[in-house]
């Protein structure tokens, strides 16, 4: 018999890692390949990146995750340009649903990177981003878990076997993730306050047009 999360705040990482037998990997290879991003950015593209940063810092401590998203996260997404015409495409509060096992699940991604239908709208979800919320709110919701949960819809969807990618965000930390079957891998934490660790966020985003055009 099919059964249904009944609250949004149930998608909860452990939760789900439970649910599903999740396996935590601790040696992955498609990670690694991942997060070892390189690149250079353009000097317009560094002014942004500032810019970023000084409207980040001008936030204060009052922020909520739709001005965060508007004044930082899409400046970020901007920069790494992770599209692809007619191959992959960026697009906001989009919602999976499904069932995985005996389980109904909805959730609205705030982040997706899929291939374009002819229509315009998501066809097959490769990336979720995932989700903007700040720490103190941690303990309600969590965005690891809503992650979790749009990959696994995700594997009903694309039904291939090929590796999923992710990535959840509290505050100003950054984890990237892949799943591959029920393998899950995560990242090392990026601090997207620090330059240096920011721009490495842009790289990794970037590669993501390469890892889908290999799949």
């Amino acid at each position: 018999m099919e059964k249904k999360f009944q609250r949004f705040y149930q998608f909860r990482g452990d939760k789900i890692i439970n649910t599903f037998g999740i396996r935590i990997v601790e040696e992955c290879a498609i990670l690694n390949d991942w997060m070892g991003a390189e690149g250079v950015l353009s000097d317009f593209e560094n002014m942004t990146i500032d810019l970023a940063l000084d409207r980040y810092a001008q936030l204060g401590k009052s922020w909520n995750e739709e001005e965060l998203k508007m004044h930082f996260i899409s400046a970020i997404i901007s920069v790494a340009n992770p599209n692809i015409p007619h191959v992959c495409k960026t697009y906001f509060e989009r919602p999976l649903e499904g069932t995985v096992g005996n389980l109904r699940m909805n959730v609205i991604t705030d982040c997706m990177i899929a291939s374009p239908r002819l229509a315009g709208d998501p066809g097959k979800p490769y990336f979720f981003l995932q989700e903007f919320k700040q720490s103190q709110h941690y303990g309600k919701t969590d965005p690891q878990g809503q992650m979790l949960a749009a990959m696994l819809l995700s594997q009903q969807i694309n039904a291939d076997d090929k590796p999923l990618y992710g990535c959840y965000v509290v505050e100003n930390n950054w984890r990237f993730t892949t799943l591959v079957n029920l393998d899950y891998c995560i990242s090392q934490q990026f601090d997207s306050r620090k330059k240096a660790e920011l721009v490495q966020i842009v790289l990794i985003l970037r590669k993501i047009k390469e890892l889908i055009l290999n799949r």
